[in-house]
């Protein structure tokens, strides 16, 4: 299964299915999640790519499809490619989670704001603000993640939280039909994970 923004013009497709690629150069990669780019895109007047890009991680470290979580957690991730003026916005006091279970695109403030509250800054490497697209304009705006160092604890929290539903359903993680990982009954195990993370700092 691809997620696809622009399909109508194929611009930019992120698959979550484990698989075996050929690269142009002949190299063999024997376990990937592929991500394809049209070449005609231009990724530095178009933030598609970089939003796409991260739902590479999401699909690396779970199963869950919640859109919520998928497209609002991604659409957060954006700031650091956007000027600051069109970043998510931190919203206080900070709602529930149960709360943005139907917001899609829209929960992106819930994650900013659940991540500034509860964690620290990250820094972007200095090697990564060098980085440039064809163009010369840089791929990253922002120097920090503001609430970055959440990511880690939270991808670890819903990588086992993942594995815990497949072991109960017992089914291999790759091997979720479409409708289970889009299935609002995993909510909750998004909403858990983020608790635990929290919990684990104190």
């Amino acid at each position: 299964m691809s997620m696809c923004c622009n399909c109508r013009k194929e611009m930019v497709l992120a698959f979550d299915r484990v698989a075996a690629e050929t690269m142009s150069d002949g190299r063999q990669l024997p376990c990937g999640l592929k991500f394809v780019l049209n070449a005609a895109l231009e990724p530095a007047r178009n933030i598609t790519p970089a939003h796409e890009f991260f739902h590479l991680y999401q699909y690396g470290y779970a199963v869950f499809k919640q859109k919520w979580y998928l497209e609002g957690m991604a659409r957060w991730m954006e700031n650091s490619f956007k000027a600051p003026e069109k970043n998510t916005r931190r919203l206080s006091p900070l709602p529930h989670c149960d709360s943005n279970f139907t917001r899609g695109y829209n929960a992106a403030n819930y994650w900013a704001s659940f991540a500034q509250a509860h964690f620290a800054d990250v820094a972007i490497p200095a090697a990564a603000q060098r980085f440039r697209y064809s163009d010369g304009s840089p791929v990253l705006i922002a120097q920090e993640v503001k609430g970055g160092a959440v990511l880690a604890p939270f991808f670890n929290q819903l990588a086992q939280g993942s594995a815990a539903q497949s072991r109960q359903l017992n089914q291999a993680n790759i091997r979720w039909s479409e409708a289970q990982q889009r299935s609002p009954q995993f909510n909750e195990a998004i909403c858990q994970a983020l608790a635990a993370v929290v919990a684990e700092k104190k």
